[in-house]
């Protein structure tokens, strides 16, 4: 099987990891020189390939972007920029007599956006000391023995994470587009209680009742500004708004339930199944990124995508003294939404 495109510096044929063995097998105790060190070649390589393997493998908790969208695909490594259209409103078309000239113009109603792809970039490090440990394992029959996982694995947490929030929130100053701070979305106010002043889910002035009213009335927005085109599917809150919706009981037919479970039930029973997913990145999302922002959405490729050219890719060791520098990069444009109608944000939760 071919290696994946992101651990291709680690392939057995890399002069850089024949360099990278070769510098270890040359010291006194193993006496080999670079024309006898294929075996010692093929171990460190095989070693490096299952750390990277690891580190690509390993799911980090709580890092949620790639879930909320389909990838824009078409992009690659060199990719510095990509364009879409954005669509304010659905439309419209008309009845014409025959040979009418009066066709509405679509194109008023849709706004050409230009983004850009940055890279992300960090490093990680082996000593020769390290190198010569694996081989030394190997060399005594300890074939399971690999270079530390965690200093990639590192690497690569640190990427997803810096992703992760460029994806929540995006970055002004790269250019880089958010999911949750998209100008042209509606957004929503929690209504205020019955009884007491608080809007938050999480205070005791909000009951469960009125939990699920923010919800349908943020739901209900999505169906009635779009005229029915988009329909959520796919709630985002912070995690503490999130334990607040599944705690706070109602009693509904003599039977105790919960505000989340019972939103679930009911919009599952009218034919329109939502899946709810907690994200920390929501936490600071509102208009003043200083609180929680809800959202609901249509998680359509026709609405909303990520673009991620490139997810993780180790370049060849570099030797710098006794150590070898091992520098990573990633390639990421932020997530954009093309349908802001299929969208809504609920603030002052």
């Amino acid at each position: 099987m071919p290696l994946p495109q992101s651990i291709r510096a680690f392939h057995p044929q890399s002069p850089a990891i024949e360099e990278m063995a070769t510098v270890c097998a040359n010291e006194s105790e193993y006496e080999v020189s670079r024309r006898a060190d294929a075996n010692e070649t093929l171990i460190v390589s095989q070693a490096l390939q299952t750390v990277t393997l690891d580190a690509l493998r390993a799911v980090y908790p709580g890092i949620l972007f790639r879930q909320l969208a389909s990838q824009q695909g078409g992009l690659t490594p060199g990719t510095a920029s990509f364009t879409w259209d954005e669509y304010d409103v659905a439309g419209m078309a008309k009845l014409i007599a025959n040979y009418g000239d009066d066709l509405p113009d679509v194109t008023a109603f849709i706004t050409q956006n230009v983004g850009i792809v940055r890279s992300l970039g960090n490093a990680f490090k082996y000593s020769k000391q390290d190198v010569r440990a694996v081989l030394e394992a190997r060399r005594l029959g300890r074939q399971g023995i690999v270079l530390d996982v965690d200093r990639v694995a590192l690497a690569r947490e640190i990427m997803e994470r810096k992703k992760d929030e460029i994806a929540a929130i995006g970055s002004p100053l790269g250019k880089l587009p958010g999911i949750l701070k998209n100008p042209n979305v509606t957004v929503l106010s929690a209504a205020a209680p019955a009884t007491g002043t608080s809007k938050k889910w999480t205070g005791v002035d909000k009951t469960g009742q009125e939990i699920v009213t923010d919800l349908r009335n943020l739901t209900s927005q999505v169906r009635i500004q779009s005229k029915g085109i988009h329909s959520p599917t796919t709630v985002v809150m912070p995690i503490e708004e999130y334990e607040a919706a599944s705690r706070k009981s109602l009693t509904i037919n003599n039977m105790e339930t919960t505000a989340l479970a019972h939103f679930l039930n009911t919009e599952t029973q009218s034919g329109r199944a939502i899946q709810v997913m907690q994200w920390n990145r929501a936490a600071k999302a509102d208009a003043a990124g200083t609180g929680p922002r809800v959202m609901a959405y249509e998680a359509s490729a026709e609405a909303v995508r990520v673009v991620e050219p490139l997810d993780f890719e180790a370049d060849p060791p570099q030797r710098v003294g006794l150590e070898f520098r091992v520098p990573c990069e990633s390639r990421f444009g932020g997530i954009y939404i093309r349908r802001p109608l299929a969208f809504a944000y609920l603030d002052f939760v």
